[in-house]
C-alpha cells in the first residue's frame, strides 16, 4: 500500500489501495466544494434579502418621524423651502416693489 501526502487541504495522509479509491477522494473534494459554493450563494442570496428589509425599515421609519414634526427632508440633510404666510408675503413684495421704485427714480435721474 502506498500513502500520497498533501494531496488535498483536508486529508493531511490519503491511502491509495487502487485507483478508484484515490478518484473516489476527489469526487468528495468536488462535491465538499460545490457544497460550499453553493453555501455561500445562499448566504449572498439571504443578505440581498435581509438589506432589502432593511431599507424597507429605514422606509417606515422616515415615513414615521415625519409625522412626528420631524421631516424626512431635515434627516436627510436636503433644505426645504420656507412656507411664509399671505401676510409677510405681502410685506415682502412691497419691500421689493419700494426697492425697485428707489432704483427707478435713481435712473431718471440721470
Amino acid at each position: 500500500m502506498r500513502q500520497l501526502e498533501g494531496l488535498h487541504s483536508h486529508h493531511e495522509v490519503v491511502t491509495v489501495s487502487g485507483q478508484g479509491e484515490l478518484y473516489s477522494n476527489i469526487q468528495q473534494s468536488r462535491r465538499t466544494m460545490s457544497d460550499l459554493s453553493r453555501v455561500v450563494h445562499q448566504l449572498q442570496t439571504r443578505r440581498k434579502r435581509v438589506e432589502m428589509k432593511l431599507e424597507k425599515l429605514d422606509f417606515a421609519i422616515n415615513a414615521l418621524t415625519s409625522l412626528e414634526g420631524e421631516s424626512v427632508a431635515a434627516t436627510a440633510g436636503i433644505r426645504r423651502k420656507p412656507h411664509f404666510s399671505a401676510a409677510a408675503r405681502a410685506r415682502i413684495a412691497a419691500a421689493q416693489r419700494a426697492r425697485w421704485k428707489k432704483i427707478k427714480a435713481a435712473q431718471k435721474k440721470l
